[in-house]
């Protein structure tokens, strides 16, 4: 019958992908898609849902630039992922299909990551938007809390280096292109790495949080660890019109000596 028919299809086409390892290409390009489908409809709720119901405005940065940012690469790979499917329905080498598909996709973050490098200045804003936070209350949008979407573009961000590193290690071709299309989105996240370094000084040392409770952001696939050592505060006060100078040294908890990683 045809519906038989068109199963086997499938199914040879199916065995042919797991044959020659296209099958986890695919899987990743179809990750891609659909996350970044649902990071856009998290940006939607934000502009759409918490924009118009809180009065500072502040705490969300320039989160409207970013979904329209994100709509356009939305749609692109949208485009991609349905020419891909075709390609492969309608026969052509899944090799062939799949290289096609990656060539395109790293073309497409070439082309979008200048504009990508817009959520430095969300990131660059978040340590205020933190400040402001307890005044606005909790609020939330279908179980998550207005906290939860705000950090969703800093997260975003991070997982696109992560993507082209494994996509560049199962691909069989356009290795050149993959490795141009990494290194353009490992700059956005060092950007955006930066901005969040800013953000994190202003909040940490405004709000009084303990530096030790921020280092988990601290830990991205951009960075390494350089050295260990003794952190020192210079405090100056005035007493009766003279100036005083206090260095009060922070010992660390582990081993005072320095250690530099090799690289």
């Amino acid at each position: 019958t045809p519906a038989t028919s068109s199963r086997k299809k499938k199914e040879g086409m199916s065995s042919s992908l797991l044959k020659d390892g296209a099958s986890q290409r695919l899987s990743l390009l179809e990750e891609m898609v659909e996350s970044e489908g649902k990071y856009v409809g998290s940006l939607r709720t934000i502009v759409e849902s918490f924009v118009p119901q809180v009065k500072e405005k502040i705490i969300f940065g320039n989160v409207c630039e970013l979904y329209e940012i994100h709509k356009v690469l939305l749609e692109k790979l949208v485009a991609l992922g349905r020419s891909t499917r075709a390609g492969l329905h309608k026969g052509r080498g899944a090799r062939s299909v799949l290289a096609d598909a990656e060539a395109t996709l790293a073309r497409t973050f070439l082309e979008m990551a200048p504009f990508l490098k817009a959520a430095s200045r969300y990131c660059s804003n978040y340590g205020q938007a933190l400040a402001v936070m307890p005044k606005i209350g909790h609020i939330s949008k279908d179980g998550v809390d207005l906290p939860g979407y705000l950090v969703k573009p800093m997260q975003r961000i991070t997982k696109y280096p992560l993507f082209f590193k494994d996509l560049a290690r199962l691909s069989e071709s356009n290795g050149e292109v993959l490795g141009e299309a990494l290194a353009a989105v490992e700059n956005v996240a060092e950007t955006v790495n930066k901005a969040m370094d800013g953000a994190r000084v202003v909040d940490i040392f405004q709000n009084g949080f303990d530096a030790h409770e921020s280092l988990g952001t601290l830990v991205t696939p951009s960075r390494r660890f350089h050295l260990e050592g003794r952190v020192a505060f210079r405090l100056r006060r005035k007493i009766h019109n003279n100036t005083k100078t206090t260095t009060t040294t922070t010992p660390p908890q582990r081993p005072t000596s320095l250690e530099k990683k090799q690289s």
